[in-house]
């Protein structure tokens, strides 16, 4: 498993004696794959296998137009509900707290035009995110990644705004998903930051 997900990644493995590559955020369906190609084909040529093709219909990147990719959100919601908390308490809740610390530092590595702290901080972003199938705050992290990877930032102001505005969707999103938990104590109605 990788978070390396460019073709050429893929090739560079299997090439070095991997016996199949996978890479994140991990989908039900592609984990499966692996698996089962890994187990009905041993002793087979590594990687030869091909991906399902239900793997690519449950890819959050592939939906760029939309905040949420509801169907990898609901995957991790049905195999995270049993954390302590549930699943909002557990999980979501810590995303937003981790993930509105992030952007804070994220804003200021920016303006001090700290590329080394650009890319961590937006890698991480992008693979929490990803995972939790918040694909547009991950697809911006995705992109400011790449930028201060290359050096082509832009400007600061603006790609701290762009962050806030779709942290807010995702916040919007989580408060939605709280509200409709019909386990959720009424205390934790106070628990999702502005």
């Amino acid at each position: 498993m990788t978070a390396n997900a460019l073709e050429s990644d893929r090739e560079r493995c299997l090439a070095a004696g991997m016996d199949d590559y996978i890479s994140k955020p991990i989908t039900w369906q592609g984990l499966w794959a692996a698996l089962s190609r890994s187990t009905q084909n041993h002793g087979a040529e590594p990687g030869h296998a091909g991906a399902p093709p239900s793997q690519a219909a449950a890819d959050p990147a592939a939906s760029q137009e939309t905040t949420v990719d509801a169907r990898r959100f609901e995957q991790m919601k049905d195999l995270l509900d049993g954390s302590p908390g549930g699943f909002y308490e557990g999980i979501l809740r810590p995303y937003l707290s981790i993930t509105e610390g992030q952007l804070r530092e994220l804003a200021q590595s920016v303006e001090k035009g700290d590329t080394r702290s650009i890319q961590t901080l937006a890698h991480t972003l992008k693979g929490s995110s990803l995972n939790l199938g918040f694909v547009g705050l991950g697809n911006q992290a995705k992109e400011v990644e790449a930028d201060a990877k290359h050096g082509t930032l832009g400007d600061p102001g603006a790609l701290a705004a762009a962050f806030q505005d779709e942290f807010r969707r995702v916040t919007l999103f989580a408060e939605r998903y709280r509200s409709r938990a019909p386990d959720m104590a009424p205390a934790l109605k106070r628990s999702i930051p502005p």
